[in-house]
């Protein structure tokens, strides 16, 4: 079971959204980060896993490290320390660590919080069997993601598709959106376990994964 965090009243703490806009403006990406989920804080219970790692959890070992690269508010930690797994969550963010690790406190489970900016610094290698990413894009640092598996490790990928631009979901700045199929893409040095694309859907069949790309694969050194 997820905990909920019991917050004071929104209104209290919210900004102006002038005030907001210009902050994220002239902000470094550890404050911006840091106000976001300050904001969401107030708004939001605790998030669940990512798609990806729900529907394929049986495909989970039942032991070893596994790491949560740019966490957010940790949902998928959370999930993958319930499964007996070592695991560590790594953010920019040290207002949304602060938060995820109250939240473990709460649901009597154990992890390791680690604030990191990841796209400037230099990541270790071969010392995971599990990496789960969602909804953060770099790709310039694929390579090192793949990297941190060990042989045998397994990588759970979801983000934003072109086609959530489309659909007025997600973000809007196209640098952080997967192009049709470029998923497989990133990672073909792996081996595919499962991957879905949804593109857009009319609205009688929409769902969760709309303008979403996941990947489950795993690393077979030669």
């Amino acid at each position: 079971m997820f905990a909920v965090i019991s917050v004071q009243s929104a209104h209290k703490y919210s900004m102006k959204k002038t005030d907001y806009r210009n902050l994220l403006l002239t902000a470094t990406p550890a404050e911006k980060w840091n106000q976001i989920y300050q904001e969401r804080l107030l708004q939001t219970r605790v998030q669940p896993p990512a798609q990806v790692l729900a529907d394929c959890a049986h495909l989970l070992p039942a032991s070893g490290r596994a790491l949560d690269l740019a966490c957010g508010r940790g949902g998928n930690a959370m999930f993958l320390a319930e499964h007996g797994l070592q695991t560590w969550a790594w953010d920019i963010s040290e207002t949304v660590l602060e938060q995820l690790t109250a939240q473990v406190t709460r649901a009597g489970l154990k992890l390791h919080t680690d604030v990191k900016d990841i796209e400037n610094t230099e990541l270790p290698v071969a010392c995971f069997e599990v990496i789960v990413v969602s909804f953060f894009l770099n790709r310039s640092i694929c390579e090192s993601i793949i990297k941190m598996l060990t042989s045998d490790g397994l990588l759970f990928y979801q983000t934003y598709t072109v086609d959530a631009l489309k659909a007025g979901i997600g973000p809007t700045n196209p640098d952080y959106l997967l192009h049709p199929n470029e998923l497989i893409k990133l990672f073909d040095g792996l081996q595919l376990h499962a991957y879905r694309e949804d593109c857009l859907i009319p609205e009688a069949h929409k769902n969760n994964l709309q303008g979403q790309a996941y990947l489950v694969a795993r690393k077979i050194d030669s």
